[in-house]
């Protein structure tokens, strides 16, 4: 009989001792996860060459930073954590820490951004190509919008643009500025460039119908309608902006204030003949 409970006794102590084990094993693995590490690294592009101010964060929190000049950072982070790295123009990339206290990252860049066709002043070029300062609108961003007036569908749409409206009446011109003024008193308008045809944006000198016309002047100095009233918003098929004297530079004085370029829809080779109808009505109570 004592034989037997000391049996019992010993399979006691050897399952405390395995549980024990088992939790301290869990509680150390825990801590393995949780343990707070600095973690560095370099991130370069498939040149090889630094890229500064890559947006890196830790995934599902708001602790980040940014590369420096040499495309170095560093970020506190666990083993459990996962790490993002962001920048325009290339690829997101996430890159578990798995006790690692270096990452190196080379990003790869995005080609459906860099391939992307803009028009600018000499043509048509891919946005990798392009040097100045350009914003695009596509179609699909506008196409849906009520507005009745070009400029008013680019508001709040590109970067440095800013549009404001000069009289409640319905397709009464607008002021565009782009990246501010250039003129206490000139005009500060940009230019439009419609399927290659300049029509200034100066609603002070034009018409509806751009032309001349001292009746078109009112007692403010500005005209009842803006140019572009005219153009259907629904037949644009992509718009524009050059916004630096680099891209404006081919239309000389007139692209001072920036040059909005837009381009018209038209058939292609091979499409199929359709028919579409929209409408608009606003109704405005005095």
């Amino acid at each position: 009989m004592e034989q037997k409970n000391h049996t019992y006794s010993k399979r006691s102590k050897n399952a405390f001792l395995n549980t024990f084990s088992l939790l301290m094993l869990l509680v150390f693995t825990a801590f393995q996860a949780t343990a707070q590490q600095e973690i560095s690294g370099t991130v370069t592009d498939a040149a090889g060459s630094p890229l500064l101010g890559v947006n890196v964060f830790i995934k599902g929190t708001n602790q980040g930073t940014a590369t420096d000049f040499d495309g170095n950072y560093q970020i506190t982070g666990s083993s459990s954590n996962v790490i993002v790295f962001t920048y325009v123009g290339f690829q997101d990339r996430e890159e578990p820490v798995n006790d690692r206290t270096v990452i190196d990252v080379t990003l790869e860049e995005s080609a459906e951004s860099l391939n992307e066709v803009v028009l600018i002043g000499y043509g048509a070029q891919q946005r990798q190509d392009v040097n100045g300062s350009v914003s695009s609108v596509s179609a699909e961003e506008i196409e849906n919008v009520p507005q009745v007036s070009i400029d008013q569908l680019l508001q709040g749409r590109a970067a440095g643009v800013t549009i404001s409206q000069n009289s409640g009446k319905p397709g009464s011109a607008v002021s565009v500025r782009i990246r501010g003024i250039t003129s206490i008193t000139g005009n500060n308008e940009p230019l439009y460039v419609i399927d290659g045809v300049p029509i200034s944006g100066d609603s002070r000198n034009l018409s509806s119908s751009g032309r001349t016309d001292a009746s078109s002047f009112n007692g403010g100095g500005q005209t009842g309608s803006s140019p572009l009233a005219s153009i259907n918003p629904s037949d644009i098929e992509s718009v524009d902006i050059l916004k630096d004297a680099s891209a404006t530079a081919i239309y000389g004085s007139r692209g001072a204030n920036g040059v909005v370029i837009i381009k018209t829809k038209s058939g292609s080779k091979g499409e199929k003949g359709s028919l579409r109808y929209s409408t608009y009505i606003a109704l405005q109570e005095p």
